[in-house]
């Protein structure tokens, strides 16, 4: 854009909009960026010294008399922060909470006013949208305007059979079917592949045709035993019978 601009921090015009309800204080420069180190240059903290800056900086604030914190995220790599908040909280006996900036945009304000539907999203539509409000003294070619106004309509056109497609796909209530594939595959391949493959298939029917013989035996033997049982109650039927007692006799004499 040919200037330079302080893309990170604009504390004094977000203390001058938000005094004396909030204070703004000193951002956090770097963050957990592990997934961007092939990039030369980049700075990244571990999460856990992430999070213990973060203790440290809201337990000074709380030196300070400040009972309610909240903590604005603005870089997704730093979500994990998010899951320490019951024991700062704990910890610091205060209110500390913790967002990131992206999610004050519910779906249908999204929708009704960005084209492209990209929230958030690097340098398209809504990060630009963000950095030309923040910096009005930058003012962007004829030719970046172009080409960020074209990004909407190329991301639909994309978007036309396979985004809807991979969405579908990748729906978490087809996760388990994915793992049950999964072992099943595994099996499989293992029992045709693995060089003893052919010994574990003959062991197998042969495993297979025992249990069939040992339900075939279950069956017979059980077609016995009802035969001996009808026998039985035919006997006990009879001598019922040789005793007078179904015809109301006085038994036996």
């Amino acid at each position: 854009m040919g200037k330079k601009i302080d893309t990170n921090v604009r504390c004094p015009s977000c203390n001058g909009q938000l005094y004396p309800r909030v204070l703004v204080a000193t951002p956090m420069p770097v963050g957990i960026s592990e997934h961007w180190m092939e990039f030369k240059g980049t700075l990244t903290l571990k999460p856990e010294t992430f999070s213990a800056v973060a203790f440290d900086l809201c337990e000074s604030l709380q030196r300070h008399g400040v009972e309610h914190i909240l903590i604005v995220n603005g870089h997704a790599g730093n979500g994990p922060l998010g899951q320490h908040m019951d024991d700062f909280r704990k910890r610091l006996g205060i209110d500390v909470q913790f967002c990131s900036y992206w999610e004050a945009y519910s779906q249908e304000y999204v929708k009704e006013h960005m084209e492209s539907g990209d929230c958030p999203a690097h340098a398209a539509e809504f990060e630009t949208s963000f950095a030309m409000a923040a910096f009005p003294e930058a003012e962007p070619s004829t030719a970046l305007l172009s080409s960020l106004y074209a990004i909407p309509a190329a991301k639909r056109e994309k978007r036309g059979f396979f985004r809807p497609a991979f969405d579908w796909l990748t729906r978490p209530a087809l996760q388990p079917v994915y793992a049950a594939f999964t072992v099943l595959f595994i099996a499989v391949s293992f029992v045709l592949f693995h060089p003893g493959g052919r010994g574990i298939r003959k062991q197998f029917d042969l495993t297979f045709h025992r249990g069939i013989g040992t339900v075939e035996k279950l069956y017979a033997g059980a077609g016995t035993l009802k035969s001996e049982v009808g026998s039985f109650a035919g006997n006990v039927v009879k001598s019922i019978k040789t005793l007078d007692l179904l015809k109301g006799g006085e038994g036996i004499q």
